[in-house]
This record gives structure tokens, sequence and C-alpha cells, in this order.
């Protein structure tokens, strides 16, 4: 395979799974995760206040509105987490997709799956996401 089709079958996989193209060059491309707000954070954090200072403003206005101010304080501290966290960037080479996958470390330390990029343990055998065994083609 050439490195052109080996690099958009590798974009296109990326892609699928809702990754963003930052750069892509003849010799390889650099994707970006998408940033995702947990579903529970936010319920427990903004909705459950929420309904809950609408429930008790039915009783009585100053803790009513001192839970839905207490929403709003929520609400700015999962945008700030939204804003701070910082991106996870890859940068996938037609080398690398032709080299069989193995245990590389990331730029933090943890190991990693070379073929999926799925966090592993150096001990593996093989890839407890993708089952690509380690150092064979």
């Amino acid at each position: 395979m050439e490195d052109r089709q080996l690099l958009d079958r590798e974009l296109r996989r990326y892609t699928a799974g809702g990754w963003q193209i930052v750069s892509q060059t003849e010799h390889g491309f650099q994707v970006m995760a998408p940033h995702t707000v947990s579903g529970v954070a936010v319920f427990f954090l903004v909705v459950m206040p929420m309904m809950l200072g609408i429930f008790a403003a039915l009783f009585s206005v100053p803790i009513g509105s001192g839970l839905l101010s207490l929403v709003l304080v929520f609400a700015a501290l999962l945008a700030l987490n939204h804003l701070t966290v910082r991106p996870k960037l890859l940068y996938i080479s037609a080398d690398q997709l032709r080299t069989p996958a193995s245990i590389i470390r990331n730029a933090d330390g943890v190991s990693m799956c070379s073929a999926c990029w799925t966090p592993t343990r150096t001990e593996a055998g093989k890839c407890p996401n993708c089952s690509v065994e380690f150092g064979k083609a």
C-alpha cells in the first residue's frame, strides 16, 4: 500500500471517531481529540441544583435564590474546565502505520498502543482495545 492510501484509511478511521484534522502533509497528519463534558457532571452540578432551587423557591425565596446562584457558580466552573483542558493531539505518520504495533509512552508518560493510542499495561501481549498483538505485523 502506498503512503497516501495508508494515511487516508487511518484519517477516515480517526474522523469517524470524532477527531478533528489539525494539519495534513504527504507523510502524515495531526488530529485533535474531541472534547466532551460529562453528562453526569452536568446533571449533578447544574440540573440537580437548579431543580432543587426551583423547588425551594416555591417555599422560601432566599433559599431558592441561593441554590440558583450556586447553579450559576457550578456552570461557570464547568465552562472554565472546558476552556482550560489541554487538547489531546496526535501526529500519525506513514512510517508509524507500516511498523508493527508496540507499546509506546506518550508525552504524559502513559503506556499506549501505537496502533490505536489506547492506554495499556506495559506487560500486555496485545491491546485490549484493538486486539493487535505487540511486536507482530
